[in-house]
C-alpha cells in the first residue's frame, strides 16, 4: 500500500517538472473609467499610460466641445511604443490603448470602433484641434513622444 502512493506521488512528481513552468498572458484588456469623464480600454501591458490618460482628461475637458472624430496617435515611452485612439462623445474622451501590432492603425481604429459601437457621433463635430494639442501637450510635459496618425 505504501508502494502505490509512493509511485503516484513519484509520478505526480515527474509529470509536473516535465511540464515546465507556463507564463500567464492575459489577453483581456483592462477597463479604467472615471464616469462621466472617461473610458479607457488599455492592453494589459500598457496599464502605465493611466496617468497620461488622466492628465489628457484633465486638461482637454476644461474647454466645451462636442463630439470629436476618432484621432490616432503613435506614442513612445522609455523604450515603449504604443498606440492610442481618443475621441470625445456625449462630454466623455473614450482611450483605446494598444501596443504596435501587424495591423497598425487600421487595427487601432477597427478596434475603437468595436468600443464605440454604442456611443454614436452626434452631429456637427468640432474640429479635433484643442484634442490634439491637448495629447501633445500632455505627452511633452510627461517626455513622451507623440505623432500624429492618418
Amino acid at each position: 500500500m505504501f508502494e502505490l502512493f509512493f509511485l503516484v506521488g513519484l509520478v505526480a512528481l515527474v509529470v509536473w517538472l516535465i511540464s515546465g513552468k507556463k507564463a500567464v498572458v492575459f489577453e483581456n484588456p483592462v477597463v479604467i473609467q472615471k464616469v462621466g469623464f472617461y473610458h479607457a480600454t488599455i492592453a494589459p501591458q500598457l496599464v502605465q499610460s493611466e496617468y497620461l490618460i488622466v492628465e489628457i482628461t484633465r486638461q482637454f475637458l476644461q474647454s466645451d466641445q462636442s463630439d470629436v472624430a476618432t484621432q490616432c496617435f503613435e506614442l513612445h515611452d522609455a523604450g515603449i511604443y504604443y498606440l492610442m485612439a481618443v475621441t470625445l462623445r456625449a462630454g466623455v474622451l473614450y482611450f483605446q490603448v494598444t501596443g504596435h501590432t501587424t495591423e497598425g492603425v487600421n487595427g487601432l481604429r477597427r478596434f475603437s470602433e468595436q468600443v464605440l459601437l454604442h456611443h454614436p457621433l452626434t452631429l456637427p463635430l468640432s474640429e479635433p484641434v484643442a484634442l490634439i494639442d491637448a495629447v501633445h501637450a500632455v505627452a511633452r510635459s510627461l517626455n513622451i513622444d507623440c505623432r500624429n496618425l492618418q
